[in-house]
């Protein structure tokens, strides 16, 4: 449920379907949780990784090549946590 509507039903497998989250490993992961945060990305810690999801493996290392850090950045499967969030997102962005 996001914003007492039905945002997906069925088993984990069902709900995360396809879905990919990025994992940056950093030895700065302060600075590249600060630094996502900032760039308005959804970000988590898993860790001692940084993932974010509903983002492209492409902005996600822009972002972070552009604040000077040195990162390794992986496609990983969406856990059920990240796709909770990506629905609560796309629930709260008004339809244009």
């Amino acid at each position: 449920m996001v914003a007492g509507r039905v945002a997906a039903a069925g088993t984990v497998h069902d709900i995360i379907g396809g879905r990919t989250a990025v994992q940056v490993d950093t030895d700065s992961c302060e600075q590249a949780f600060t630094t996502l945060t900032n760039a308005r990305l959804p970000v988590l810690l898993a860790g001692r990784s940084v993932r974010v999801t509903d983002t492209s493996a492409a902005e996600v290392e822009y972002v972070l090549a552009t604040a000077g850090l040195s990162t390794r950045t992986t496609t990983v499967p969406s856990t059920l946590d990240e796709t909770l969030i990506t629905l609560s997102r796309a629930a709260a962005t008004p339809a244009t």
